[in-house]
């Protein structure tokens, strides 16, 4: 069960940062695409540890 969640989660954060990457894209060409990963990241290894 905690598995299915997990892997639930972190496709939907995958796709919800996939997401905000290419508007970043649109936005400003490079200097947004990095801290927004880093954050995202951070955010997963927030959900695995916390499971």
């Amino acid at each position: 069960m905690k598995r299915k969640f997990l892997d639930t989660s972190v496709q939907e954060l995958q796709v919800n940062s996939a997401a905000l990457a290419g508007e970043a894209k649109n936005a400003r060409p490079k200097k947004m695409n990095m801290p927004k990963r880093k954050k995202y990241l951070f955010c997963v290894l927030l959900i695995i540890i916390y499971i």
